[in-house]
């Protein structure tokens, strides 16, 4: 036993290091020495101590044998502390400013590729596959961008995506500047989706150009990408002139009146949605039960199944009001004809026994119970509902 013990004292970096990611304890002027002599790209785990996500991304993904397959043979991989020692200076000279970001530098110090955030394993390697290929490196595709050199609408939007995801100050004006360039083909797909991404307003030429071409654009993206495109951009811009402060009636009030000029088709509907949205927000239930009824009594018939169970279930679990218990009730059934399952049959029983009808409750209980079991659901709340009928 004390042989084995011995072994694994004096081997345990040999057992680690076949798995999960390697990452060197050099210097920083030794790893850029050292990525210039493999000509390879360091690696650099930008993190602090105090994020749970950097934690969360050191336990759960830099040790998987996939992932520490692919870095340690393609990068020279580092974990800097960017509040301690030089990594002060390499956040400032990197624009570190979240927790976590990737950096992937080249031998002689220059940003070629960055990431951001938690990230499962799939999706970082794919951060760190684009951080390889010339074509998807997001700094070096900005640098040719600015530049003015030539690049397909695919990889500026790849680049403008990026840009959004990254926190970039430049993604705005980097989207200005490529729709101007390409003004001449804004009637094609990838152009369309472009200018439906990134018009700011419905006063840009862009959004103008947008309401004259809907015939011939609806036949290039389809007309339900292209509305809800135009509406977006408006809901955006009519949130910007909500009035700083305004109670929650008045800045509902705002978004329908601006968004009325453009799209009256969707003004209600986005007003009322934004009164959820930001009653919420405020932690203020009253006002999102309000809303929430006042946008179903006019759009209900436009909801699937699960947003009707889940309209339903909030104002279950928020309201005690007989009235209000009883619209919830309507469209949780509603949700029922449209795809019966444990949720909505279960949401339905709930709403029957708070409304204190025990009939019918224990008939959908029974129901959400059976459905429950043969999906393998969780159904311990229906059963103690069964208890008290």
């Amino acid at each position: 036993m004390k042989r084995i013990i011995a072994l694994l004292f004096f081997f345990p970096l040999a057992v680690t290091a076949q798995e999960g990611i390697s990452f060197q304890n050099q210097s920083w002027s030794n790893l850029l020495a050292t990525a210039k002599k493999q000509n390879k790209l360091i690696f650099v785990d930008a993190y602090a101590v105090w994020c749970g996500p950097c934690k969360s991304m050191a336990k759960e993904v830099f040790p998987l044998k996939e992932v520490g397959a692919f870095f340690n043979q393609n990068f020279i991989n580092a974990k800097i502390d960017m509040e301690k020692g030089e990594g002060v200076d390499i956040a400032e000279r990197y624009n570190v400013a979240a927790y976590p970001t990737y950096l992937f530098i080249n031998g002689n110090g220059e940003l070629v590729h960055k990431g951001i955030g938690y990230l499962p394993a799939d999706e970082f390697i794919t951060v760190a596959k684009n951080a390889l290929n010339p074509e998807t490196q997001y700094y070096s595709l900005k640098k040719k961008f600015l530049a003015g050199g030539k690049l397909t609408a695919a990889a500026v939007r790849n680049l403008l995506d990026q840009a959004k995801e990254l926190g970039d100050d430049d993604a705005s004006s980097m989207a200005q500047t490529f729709m101007q360039r390409e003004k001449n083909n804004w009637l094609t797909e990838e152009m369309l989706e472009i200018l439906l991404a990134y018009t700011q307003s419905p006063e840009e030429e862009t959004y103008k150009f947008l309401e004259k071409n809907k015939a011939k654009a609806s036949e290039l993206i389809s007309a339900t990408i292209l509305n809800e495109g135009m509406d977006n951009i408006v809901f955006r811009y009519a949130t910007e002139k909500v009035p700083e402060n305004a109670d929650l009636k008045t800045a509902v009030a705002t978004i329908e009146q601006v968004m009325k000029k453009f799209r009256p088709e969707r003004a209600n509907e986005y007003a009322l949605l934004y009164g959820v949205y930001m009653g919420n927000e405020m932690q203020n239930t009253k006002e999102v039960i309000y809303y929430t009824i006042a946008y179903m009594d006019k759009y209900q018939q436009k909801q699937d199944w699960r947003n009707l169970n889940e309209y339903a279930w909030f104002i279950h679990e928020n309201s005690n009001d007989k009235n209000e218990l009883t619209k919830a009730l309507g469209w949780a059934l509603n949700s029922v004809k449209l795809d019966s399952n444990f949720y909505n049959n279960d949401t339905v029983a709930h709403l029957y026994y708070k409304t204190g009808d025990k009939k019918n409750a224990k008939i959908y209980a029974q129901t959400a119970l059976k459905l429950g079991k043969q999906a393998g659901e969780d159904t311990n709340e229906t059963e103690e509902l069964l208890k008290k009928l």
